[in-house]
């Protein structure tokens, strides 16, 4: 039947389908024919094909019926192919949008291919000059390919590249090419290659899982919109430390989801990247931000849950701070109309500013010379214009080695508004802003002393907040231990008040501090991971949670090691071994571990020895406490898996402990930097490129390191 002897075909319930695959071993014998076939109405009893032209996949139309069977068939998204298609295009959409492959090598290359660095072999070629060339054979054309798939996804280079003159000519020079056509097209780099180099890395990826995931793991995903095409995707990665106490971060996949981000379709989107990694009998730990449909999604999937400490951060400054106290609303609006109004007269804007600079070198050596001369001729009671001017190049305004450009705010980063009014509130960006703003007929933006002043008083607060959230937004240490102390610093910088702070700023404290607890909650986790942390195991808020809880510090220990940990969770015992350290701690700047010390000492209690227990773990968890000293952390560069991992024989129930929490993020910043890393492969020129293809490159270059290391 054709659609035009049936019109209202399209009408049709989606439920009255179905489709009859085409598999047959002697003629279709390619396993692509067990999910595509000829397309079935169901009217009145009787079965009948309808665009018999076509075939149709079976499992595209099981999910549109799952979803909801009574959407009509032209609604419906089915996939569809001409029926004289290449099974190659099939395979490749079950492959990508339903993640079913043969049951065989879904690569052509093993891993270490990539990465091995060996001459390839040449065939020689005899030319009219009796001369001889190297000419490339058809293999070596097909590892280039896959070789520069690779390169441009981890480059993050568009697949273009290759036709780039500049390119071929280097390859010429080098005799990695002979001729223009050794040179691969784009579109086999972009479609076979590209396929073939993230089939190889998912099935590392996915041994890598297999073998080395405890029973614990964690996994963060956040949503974003391409700010092209106003496309929806979710970014799952996943946390988890090896049996050798090593931080390990994958990135699983980047989708697509099309409709509405309900928390049905989320928990769907869960479901399926668990289950296609392994995952299914691992114990979930999430970290997500507050969102009421991920909310939904994580209690429908019966997920252990962690907000993201950056997102509470966020809102807490933003929406229970900025927006509350209508002066700073008001200043920080302004600026942001300030900024975007001489975005386009930027280059204008630096070149004012340069002269500013220049303006201020001169009075520095000015000043410089007044000084040198009062050093050798002192004058008693001189005038204060010097001392005032030189203060002016001393402040936190006025570094003339690192004079800003104009920086744009983004929405859902606070700290981003703080790196605007930074830029704008430079002593050389002053000036000529006003002067700009003047010029362009827009005076009634230009700001005035009291405002600079309110202006870099805001400044000063939010810095002492930007330092917690890049540590804690740490990607290549664990994080979650080191979310208590901040809290503790936060909420002291919160309550002390200064006899010079002004009106509008104690107004501020006050708001965020009325939803600091509701924003940067006192959690289990949180605790817990303080407590598996010798340098923070002292801290008073640790105090004041476990008295809430009416227990102490051992016997909360023991009951989480309890609570979490199977014997077969516990590591395997070396005695009679020496211990060897596989790997050398993760190293960590010396001025965060200088100031990780201080803030341990300023919010830690005497003493956080408790009573001695009874049973076995609570008094491994008594010697444990008993036998802390920090000093040891610190002389591992601050690396406390360092710590366990010399300790896991001594205190083997808490090691496990501290391998399941330890891997849990304090925020979900791994998702998230992903919206980075597709910013720039969805740009401009490349903002036509499917979902399917933007997960692989995603995939290639977050994964690029793990699998070389193998």
């Amino acid at each position: 039947m054709s659609s035009k002897s049936n019109p209202n075909v399209g009408k049709k319930k989606i439920s009255q389908f179905s489709i009859s695959v085409l598999f047959d071993r002697k003629i279709k014998s390619s396993f692509a024919w067990k999910h595509f076939g000829q397309l079935i109405l169901v009217e009145e009893n009787k079965r009948s094909k309808i665009f018999t032209d076509q075939v149709y996949c079976k499992q595209c139309l099981t999910a549109c019926q799952s979803e909801n069977g009574d959407i009509s068939f032209e609604l419906a998204k089915i996939k569809s192919y001409s029926k004289t298609i290449s099974t190659g295009n099939l395979i490749r959409h079950l492959r990508d949008c339903h993640s079913i492959r043969e049951d065989k090598t879904e690569s052509t290359r093993l891993i270490n291919d990539f990465f091995t660095l060996t001459p390839r072999p040449r065939v020689r070629a005899t030319v009219a000059s009796s001369s001889t060339v190297n000419v490339l054979t058809k293999k070596d054309k097909w590892i280039l390919a896959r070789d520069l798939a690779l390169w441009f996804c981890t480059s993050l280079m568009p697949f273009d590249s290759v036709s780039d003159e500049g390119m071929i000519d280097f390859f010429k020079k080098y005799n990695i090419i002979v001729s223009d056509e050794d040179i691969p097209s784009r579109y086999t780099v972009g479609r076979g290659a590209l396929d073939d180099v993230y089939e190889t890395m998912l099935a590392t990826v996915k041994t890598q899982i297999l073998t080395g995931t405890p029973r614990h793991v964690s996994i963060t995903f956040d949503l974003w919109t391409d700010q092209y095409r106003r496309l929806n995707y979710i970014t799952f990665t996943l946390h988890f430390i090896t049996a050798d106490y090593e931080l390990k971060n994958f990135t699983l996949s980047t989708q697509l989801v099309q409709g509405k981000k309900t928390g049905e379709k989320i928990q769907g989107m869960i479901n399926t990247t668990v289950s296609e990694f392994g995952l299914c009998d691992k114990e979930l730990h999430t970290v997500t931000d507050a969102g009421s449909n991920v909310k939904r999604a994580i209690l429908l999937s019966d997920l252990d849950s962690h907000l993201c400490l950056g997102h509470g951060l966020h809102n807490l400054v933003i929406t229970d701070g900025i927006k509350t106290v209508p002066s700073l609303k008001e200043m920080v609006e302004k600026v942001k109309n300030i900024v975007k109004a001489i975005r386009y007269r930027l280059p204008e804007l630096e070149k004012e500013a340069e002269k500013e600079q220049v303006e201020f070198l001169q009075q520095i050596e000015n000043v410089s010379e007044v000084l040198e001369n009062d050093e050798n001729e002192p004058i008693a009671d001189d005038d204060d214009d010097v001392s005032q001017k030189s203060q002016i190049f001393n402040d936190e305004f006025g570094n003339l080695n690192q004079m800003p450009s104009i920086k744009t705010a983004t929405p859902t980063r606070w700290h981003s508004v703080l790196s605007m009014l930074e830029s704008l509130a430079h002593c050389c960006n002053r000036n000529p802003v006003n002067s700009i703003l003047t010029k362009i007929g827009l005076e009634d933006l230009k700001l005035v002393q009291t405002e600079w002043n309110l202006l870099e008083d805001l400044i000063r607060f939010l810095r002492k907040f930007r330092e917690a959230v890049e540590v804690l937004c740490a990607q290549k240490s664990v994080s979650l231990n080191l979310a208590l102390v901040f809290r503790s610093e936060l909420k002291d910088i919160l309550n002390s008040i200064s006899d010079e702070e002004i009106a509008v700023m104690i107004s501020l404290k006050n708001k965020m501090l009325e939803k600091f607890d509701h924003r940067f909650p006192l959690t289990k986790n949180v605790v817990l991971a303080s407590l598996l942390d010798p340098r923070f195991s002292g801290l008073k808020e640790i105090d004041s949670y476990l008295l809430e809880m009416n227990t102490n510090r051992a016997a909360f220990l023991a009951d989480c090691i309890n609570e979490l940990i199977r014997p077969s969770d516990l590591p395997h015992s070396e005695s009679g071994e020496a211990y060897h350290d596989v790997s050398e701690p993760q190293a960590s700047s010396s001025s965060t571990q200088s100031l990780l010390t201080k803030l341990s000492k300023k919010h830690s209690s005497c003493s956080n020895i408790d009573e001695s227990p009874e049973s076995d773990f609570s008094q491994e968890c008594w010697r444990y406490l008993a036998s802390i000293d920090p000093k040891e952390v610190e002389f591992m560069n601050g690396d406390v898996l360092a710590y366990w991992r010399e300790k896991k024989n001594v205190f083997p129930g808490l090691a496990a402990l501290a391998r399941t929490i330890l891997a849990i993020p304090a925020t979900s910043t791994p998702s998230e930097r992903v919206f980075s890393i597709a910013g720039l492969v969805l740009n401009a020129k490349r903002a036509r490129l499917s979902p399917t293809r933007v997960n692989k490159i995603i995939f290639i270059h977050d994964n690029y390191n793990n699998c070389k290391n193998t």
